[in-house]
């Protein structure tokens, strides 16, 4: 009989290995199948085909997802399986101190706690943190059921380092010095009453020894870095009497209150030596300077001296300092016009800073308007008056407008 006949071709299925339950989020599974032309599609999950039969999974929202595998001659295989969610995010992992402990928390129950290596530790059910070492730690909480967890990082802090002050260790009292601390950040303040400070600037207020302190503070606590400052007391340069004038070519004695200091003159009109013989060198001003140092700290007082050429000295001499009880002279400084007041008649004689005589009046007891001169040039005058009976008062007066 007839007979007819078609051929069947077997084709291979393909049969994926490897599913099983992951984790939100980005847990991943590797799968495979034996045949290796195929490509994988996956829902709920991102699949990456890695070629040769293999692809990886990586979990995204949770639910029931599945994977699917194509091979050219168009047949298939799928598998499913379960994205499980993650635990609740991890509540209260701030910072801790050393040797200080935190409760984290997880909204989601049936999960423990763990820590990893490094600076924390963790009970397992209570979720009590505790600070191993200063730096950073992890703690995670895990599902028991599918194995899924969300983790943590928390900050372990030790106390503040306070630093090293540095700057100068002695100061005059009445001065300032400026301190510095190689850690920033920190409060300044002084522990005494003998100085205050403000952003490490001292001010000393009286002799003695205070102790400045730099505070460092964080959330474990303070920690202070202290430096003493010696306060010495400032030297009294006393006061300054003897002459108030000298003429060129001659000399005078100036004396001090107190012993040991130096003298020394501003410029070359006048020359001091060390037991205070002053000489007058050049007509005109000078400033005579008397010093006083001890250990750290120096004062100083001074006197303005005028020198006279010798055209003037005849009539002058050598004038005494005078606290100028029988004249008065205002205003000081003034513009030229002043107002004497002498209790004797006598005559008031002006010179200049170079010794030169610029006016002369004579004047009986009483108050007298007197004008030196319009075109009188500013500067320091030397008012002398000198009444009847040959009694010398001398003061320096400015000119100023």
């Amino acid at each position: 009989g007839c007979a007819a006949t078609h051929v069947v071709t077997a084709v291979a299925v393909p049969g994926i290995a490897g599913v099983h339950n992951i984790c939100a989020y980005g847990d991943t599974m590797t799968i495979n199948d034996t045949i290796t032309t195929g490509l994988y599609t996956s829902s709920l999950a991102t699949v990456t085909n890695l070629g040769g039969g293999l692809g990886r999974v990586t979990g995204g929202s949770p639910g029931t997802a599945s994977v699917t595998y194509i091979v050219p001659s168009g047949c298939t295989a799928s598998a499913t399986f379960t994205v499980n969610p993650l635990p609740g995010p991890i509540s209260g992992a701030g910072p801790v101190c050393v040797g200080g402990t935190e409760t984290v928390t997880d909204a989601s129950t049936g999960g423990v706690w763990s820590a990893g290596a490094g600076s924390v530790s963790v009970g397992s059910v209570s979720g009590i943190v505790s600070g191993v070492a200063e730096g950073t730690g992890m703690v995670s909480y895990t599902l028991t059921a599918t194995g899924c967890r969300v983790d943590s990082m928390i900050t372990v802090m030790t106390l503040p380092v306070a630093g090293v002050i540095t700057g100068a260790g002695s100061v005059c009292a009445g001065g300032s010095i400026t301190l510095a601390d190689t850690v920033t950040g920190g409060v300044w303040s002084s522990t005494g009453t003998m100085a205050s400070v403000s952003g490490g600037v001292v001010h000393t207020l009286s002799a003695g020894v205070d102790t400045i302190a730099y505070t460092v503070t964080n959330m474990c606590g303070n920690m202070v870095a202290n430096t003493v400052v010696t306060i010495d007391p400032v030297p009294d340069a006393g006061v300054i009497t003897g002459r108030d004038s000298v003429c060129v070519g001659l000399e005078g004695t100036l004396n001090e209150s107190i012993s040991g200091g130096t003298w020394s003159a501003s410029n070359a009109n006048a020359a001091i030596g060390s037991t205070g013989v002053l000489g007058g060198m050049v007509a005109g001003m000078d400033t005579v300077i008397y010093t006083v140092s001890n250990a750290w700290c120096t004062a100083y007082t001074t006197a303005v001296i005028t020198v006279f050429g010798s055209g003037e000295c005849p009539a002058l001499g050598n004038v005494e300092i005078s606290k100028c009880e029988n004249v008065k002279i205002w205003p000081n400084p003034s513009s030229g016009d002043v107002v004497v007041q002498c209790g004797e008649a006598g005559i008031l004689r002006a010179y200049n800073i170079l010794g030169q005589k610029v006016a002369a009046f004579d004047l009986i007891a009483g108050e007298h308007k007197v004008q030196l001169g319009k075109g009188i040039a500013e500067g320091v005058y030397l008012m002398e008056y000198t009444n009847n009976n040959g009694v010398r008062s001398v003061v320096h007066m400015v000119v100023a407008r």
